[in-house]
């Protein structure tokens, strides 16, 4: 008898240590156990821990989730994504052997993952954490807390750190001294006004954008390919140090002069919305992307620029575009309006120009030279011909203008503009190669446009005494 009540006693205890129970309070989280197969029951608050204890992934992305209680007893847990949540607060102090977690775009005001030393990843960003504690992690390679309210970010022990994104945070200042293994790094739309990068000599990226910035210093950046600086008060950069720079974006801030003589693996160039006056492109012969729109530029010669596939230069003060480098087919992305007085781009074809590229103002024609436009003063007007297509005279004239086809076309429109490109008079003429009409405008520069078969063929930059 005594044999079965002991043989009983250990069934029981055998029972009761492997029904051990881990409480899951929230049912969307119980739920999501259920339907991964990792809780076998049913909905009933708990979940059996030896289902959960050996799990070492587990993924709850978008789930409705407002609590993760019981998260501790994931013990082997190495990877836990729960971002897009309604998560509040995140305690993982029991689950000691995390690697990565992702726990972005919840509302979460409480992070500890104090306990966590091996951590190599975190995304907690877009949350409404004010701080967080990441001293212990030193194997951190990688962090992401944009959009977060915290005001600062102790990362003096992380010297591992490669990966670094404070964007749309309140974070004021910031020491990167001890993060020598930093290679990309996002601080944009921020309140910092100095930035030191300094001792960041392994930066490949990096993003500044939106902030009150009036200097960076990229010269010991040696390695750096992705530069993006926007919307700062940066009057000047120096990158002659940067040899490696492949993207470069310098945009709606204060520029005023660069120099990019050393950036000869340079692909991508932007730098719009500057007070830019000179841009020398001509040792960037690898150069695919430009835009410069919204500068002051006035001569812009992209003759050695033989792999360029987009261009946009609008908005400037430009008499001179250069884009005869022997390769024009290449070109698909292209726009050159709001350059008033840009009579002539110089290209490879004409008439391939003038079918593939619209984005010209009506004052302006392409030709296979125009070095008469890329020299002279705007003030020096002459009377500009091409003899084998049209003539117009007198110019200088009193408001008589003639204009002689050197063919007879069955249609010809004449276009008159004023120097900032509004249109004054468009009339056609039918069968003809001779037009005489009169210029009736106050005196000044007026630019007449030919056009025949729907192509711009000739312009002339007329003055009206």
């Amino acid at each position: 008898m005594k044999l079965s009540i002991f043989t009983l006693l250990f069934i029981l205890c055998n029972h009761l240590v492997f029904a051990q129970t881990t409480n899951i309070p929230d049912s969307n989280f119980e739920q999501e156990l259920l339907n991964q197969g990792i809780d076998s029951g049913t909905l009933d608050g708990q979940v059996l821990t030896s289902e959960i204890e050996n799990l070492t992934e587990l993924y709850l992305t978008d789930k409705d989730i407002s609590s993760l209680a019981g998260i501790e007893d994931f013990t082997d847990l190495e990877v836990l994504i729960c971002k897009e949540n309604e998560l509040t607060s995140l305690v993982l102090s029991s689950n000691i052997n995390l690697k990565v977690l992702d726990c972005k775009h919840n509302d979460l005001n409480n992070l500890d993952v104090t306990q966590n030393t091996g951590l190599e990843g975190i995304d907690c960003s877009f949350n409404d954490l004010p701080s967080l504690n990441l001293l212990n992690n030193t194997a951190l390679i990688r962090l992401d807390c944009a959009g977060n309210q915290m005001t600062d970010l102790d990362l003096s022990q992380n010297i591992t750190l490669e990966d670094l994104d404070i964007n749309f945070s309140d974070i004021e200042e910031i020491d990167l001294s001890n993060n020598i293994a930093l290679s990309r790094l996002n601080i944009s739309n921020t309140p910092l006004t100095e930035i030191d990068v300094t001792h960041n000599i392994a930066l490949r990226y990096f993003k500044a954008t939106f902030l009150d910035l009036q200097e960076i210093d990229v010269t010991q950046n040696l390695a750096l390919i992705n530069l993006w600086v926007r919307g700062t008060y940066l009057t000047g950069i120096d990158v002659t140090k940067n040899l490696n720079l492949i993207v470069l974006r310098l945009t709606d801030s204060e520029l005023d002069s660069l120099d990019l003589s050393q950036n000869i693996e340079l692909r991508e160039l932007s730098l719009s919305e500057n007070n830019l006056s000179e841009l020398d492109v001509s040792n960037n012969t690898g150069l695919e992307g430009l835009s410069c729109y919204k500068n002051n530029i006035s001569e812009l010669d992209l003759s050695e620029n033989i792999k360029l596939t987009d261009l946009y230069c609008m908005e400037n003060n430009m008499n001179c575009l250069n884009l005869k480098n022997g390769n024009n087919i290449e070109l698909e992305g292209f726009n050159a309006t709001e350059n008033p007085m840009l009579t002539c781009i110089q290209v490879d074809d004409s008439f391939y120009s003038a079918q593939n590229w619209l984005s010209i103002d009506p004052t302006t024609t392409y030709s296979d030279s125009c070095d008469i436009q890329c020299t002279e003063e705007i003030v020096a007007i002459e009377n500009i011909t091409d003899l084998s297509r049209f003539q117009c005279f007198p110019n200088p004239t009193n408001g008589n203008i003639n204009i002689i086809a050197h063919q007879n076309y069955q249609i010809l429109r004449i276009k008159v503009y004023n120097i900032s490109g509004k249109e004054l008079m468009s009339k056609s003429y039918k069968n003809t190669q001779e037009i005489n009409f009169e210029l009736s405008a106050t005196a000044g520069i007026y630019f007449v446009a030919i056009q025949a078969g729907g192509n711009v063929f000739e312009r002339f930059k007329i003055v009206k005494n």
